[in-house]
């Protein structure tokens, strides 16, 4: 299930002591909607000494909720199959079937097997396929931090050939815009993040470029001059 919350820790209250009630009202509303649908903060006041430090400690927080929701999925799995098998074990009884561990009847159940049971806690570093559709949405996203948890959550997604297709366009689109690459790309979501919250859907406008003024030329200006002079005359 998606995150419907930010977290907002206690110790904001010490280190933004300086912020104004509105500047820090401002900011808490801009991390919400940060959080919600990834739309930059864009500060107004002595609220934006505090937003790369807002937005990063929330990416985190995203990351390691996504890591969550895999260990609990992971482990709501093993549950699942321990009441399975138990329940099978409790029919085969019923039937004069006695299921003894240890290799008796044969039911075996070896230490090795226990021992290879790891810890939900734990993350085992994950290897994405070297040429495979993650590596491709690595090698394009600008912004390299956090591979594992970006892979972790690519990996919950599974991705098919179009939905690929789309996010790898997605990102070759967002990284031409002015938001990704104004302040050398302080804007950019980490790419765990920007998979949790699906931006490859995002309605980016891009703004027109602003060219240079053509300077106008003597010659035409002299002609201009002269053609003026005759509708005059």
């Amino acid at each position: 299930m998606a995150r419907d919350y930010t977290a907002v820790p206690w110790e904001y209250l010490d280190e933004m002591d300086e912020l104004t009630d509105e500047e820090f009202g401002r900011l808490i509303r801009a991390l919400l909607r940060y959080s919600r649908n990834g739309e930059v903060i864009s500060p107004s006041g002595n609220e934006r000494f505090y937003v790369k430090r807002v937005m990063n400690r929330e990416d985190r927080y995203q990351e390691n909720y996504g890591d969550l929701s895999d260990v609990r999925s992971e482990a709501g799995k093993k549950g699942a199959n321990a009441r399975w098998n138990g329940k099978n074990m409790a029919n085969d009884s019923k039937n004069g079937k006695a299921i003894v561990a240890n290799g008796k009847n044969g039911y075996t159940e070896t230490k090795a097997k226990a021992n290879t049971e790891t810890n939900p806690n734990i993350h085992t570093p994950l290897t994405p396929q070297k040429g495979g559709a993650f590596e491709k949405f690595w090698a394009v996203y600008p912004k390299k931090v956090g591979k594992q948890a970006a892979y972790r959550t690519w990996s919950r997604l599974k991705p098919n050939a179009e939905l690929t297709q789309t996010i790898l366009k997605a990102v070759e689109y967002q990284r031409s815009t002015d938001q990704w690459q104004k302040e050398n790309g302080r804007f950019i979501p980490n790419p765990a993040t920007w998979l949790n919250q699906g931006r490859w859907e995002d309605e980016v406008t891009v703004l027109p470029v602003q060219t240079e003024e053509k300077p106008v030329d003597e010659g035409d200006l002299d002609w201009l001059l002269a053609e003026m002079a005759v509708r005059d005359a």
